[in-house]
């Protein structure tokens, strides 16, 4: 499936991964935090990743104004939180989290 990825100090990129909960926890390099964003999109990142010293990565603003700070990688995925299943983001999808999660 497609995903974003962005990584501490990177520029977020497009990869394809496995639609499975290993490749996800692979991608953010543990145990999963998910966080239901809009709709279809859902932010994966690790679920301890300040607790055990990961590299800061980014500041995430999401629509409602809620701002949280990420430690580790961040993986944007399409999908439904309720049931667990995860699927590839829409062209426009990605292109709105390439931009969004840009740094300069």
């Amino acid at each position: 499936m497609r995903v974003v990825i962005a990584r501490p100090q990177a520029a977020p990129t497009v990869i394809h991964i496995a639609p499975t909960l290993e490749a996800l926890q692979t991608a953010v390099g543990g145990p999963i935090e998910l966080w239901a964003i809009e709709g279809h999109v859902n932010l994966l990142c690790h679920e301890e990743g300040r607790l055990e010293g990961l590299p800061f990565n980014r500041w995430v603003t999401l629509s409602d104004g809620t701002v949280w700070d990420i430690y580790g990688p961040l993986v944007v995925v399409g999908g439904h939180d309720t049931d667990g299943h995860f699927e590839s983001l829409t062209e426009a999808e990605v292109a709105q989290w390439l931009s969004r999660l840009h740094v300069d």
